[in-house]
């Protein structure tokens, strides 16, 4: 008997907590609203999904391999021949095409910091050096994009001497239309 007292009194707190759990609980209606949100933010992705444009042709270079001082921008006897062995390639391509320079995180040199303030500067005119050339040799300027990326796409770690050379690159990418 002296037990009763606890039990009523568990099966009160139980019962009180069961019901006011049941005011917060979501009711059709707002179940059906979370199910149109969640379909209308599931057909917003797959929208997305469908319309980025996957790429058709990707050549990537290092900027040793094009330049010849990366500070300069000027292209190096092999960096011509490189560009001209893609040329058909890309003129047989449909679409338009991508010059994306980018950079390592190592801080602009103190002695081209008043011509590149920041690796945004470089990578764009990276890009800009290689695009002009993809028109002298013979790409409709009307397809052509360049793009700076700076330091905000790694390939590579760039802690590495190594790594930091792969991130100091151009990407060549024709766009799928």
């Amino acid at each position: 008997m002296k037990h009763l007292g606890w039990i009523i009194g568990l099966l009160f707190i139980g019962i009180f907590i069961l019901f006011y759990n049941f005011k917060y609980l979501p009711t059709a209606a707002e179940l059906i609203k979370q199910t149109d949100e969640n379909t209308m933010w599931q057909t917003q992705i797959q929208e997305l999904k469908s319309t980025k444009k996957p790429f058709v042709y990707k050549s990537v270079f290092t900027f040793d391999e094009l330049f010849v001082n990366p500070a300069s921008f000027n292209l190096s006897i092999s960096g011509e021949s490189t560009l001209k062995v893609i040329i058909p390639e890309l003129q047989a391509l449909a679409g338009d095409i991508q010059v994306c320079g980018h950079t390592d995180n190592t801080p602009v040199n103190s002695l081209i910091r008043n011509k590149y303030p920041a690796n945004w500067e470089l990578s764009s005119t990276g890009a800009i050096a290689v695009l002009k050339n993809l028109i002298k040799l013979g790409i409709k300027s009307e397809r052509l994009v360049a793009l700076g990326y700076g330091a905000t796409r790694p390939l590579e770690d760039n802690t590495t001497e190594a790594g930091r050379k792969k991130n100091r690159r151009i990407e060549i990418i024709v766009i799928k239309q």
